[in-house]
Formats: structure tokens, sequence, C-alpha cells
């Protein structure tokens, strides 16, 4: 038994997963362009089966950090999820600083709580909402979104 505990705890998602049947997944990323001080969002959410039933790409303009990029995507997939109409949801990101700060809801004191407080405070719309992390591996088709996205300069779906 502790062998097989031992197995489990070391596991690393490669892949996308899907949710359960009553649930969406929104998975979220950015692509930095630290030079212009800009950041393009990756969203997309599927289901259970993998149907894509959302995607979209925003420009966020004067974003500093990639921190602070990931928390502004991770805010706008609530959003997207909730405009949709979901109600059971899980967040997937890589940015571990930023899906920590969400399971904690500790008193933060980061560049970030702004965005923080904003997504825990809209959390509450939702009947369940879940915050977890992904690898980057597994994330890939949020990437892709926000790699497709950077060319463009206003919202795109």
């Amino acid at each position: 038994l502790k062998e097989a505990l031992k197995c489990q705890h070391n596991t690393v998602i490669t892949h996308w997963e899907p949710p359960s049947k009553s649930q969406v997944k929104v998975n979220f990323d950015s692509a930095f362009l630290q030079q212009s001080n800009k950041a393009v969002s990756g969203i997309i959410i599927r289901n259970y089966t993998g149907l894509v039933i959302g995607l979209c790409s925003y420009l966020i303009h004067n974003v500093r950090y990639l921190t602070i990029a990931e928390a502004y995507t991770c805010l706008k997939g609530a959003v997207f999820a909730e405009e949709i109409g979901f109600s059971d949801v899980i967040m997937e990101g890589d940015s571990r600083i930023v899906i920590k700060k969400l399971q904690n809801h500790g008193n933060d004191r980061s560049a970030i709580r702004g965005v923080i407080n904003k997504i825990i405070a809209m959390s509450r719309i939702f009947w369940n909402i879940e915050f977890r992390f992904i690898p980057r591996e597994a994330n890939g088709a949020a990437y892709a979104m926000a790699a497709w996205g950077r060319g463009s300069n206003f919202l795109t779906f």
C-alpha cells in the first residue's frame, strides 16, 4: 500500500484530462510580450467529452509581469464561463503562484492581490468552482490560443 501511494504521489499529468459530466473545464494561459508590456490570454472551455464549447483570446495592455497576465487571464476565463452560463467549473492554469493564491484565500500582499480578490469575489457566482494547477505540457491548447491571439489587438473568438 505504501508503495502504491508513493507511485500515485509522483504521477505527473502530461495531457489534458476531461472534467466530470456535470462540469466544464476552463483552461487558461498567457503569452507575455515583455518588450511592449502586453500579454495575450488564451482561454478554452471544454466539456467531459473534450468538446470545445468556447474559446477566446484577449490582448491585455500595461502588464509588467507574467504572473499578473496569468491572473488577469484566469479572471477573464471565469467571466467567460459565467457569461456562457456555467455554474460548475474547473479553472486550470499553469501558473502555480496564481493557482495557490486562489486555493488558499490567505492575506495576500502581492502585486496580483487585486486580481486574485476579484476572482475570489466572482467565484461566489458559481455553484462550484475549483482552481487546479496543470503543467505547461498539458495546457497546450490554451497556450495555442494565446499564441494565436498575439497578432490581434482586440477581443477575438
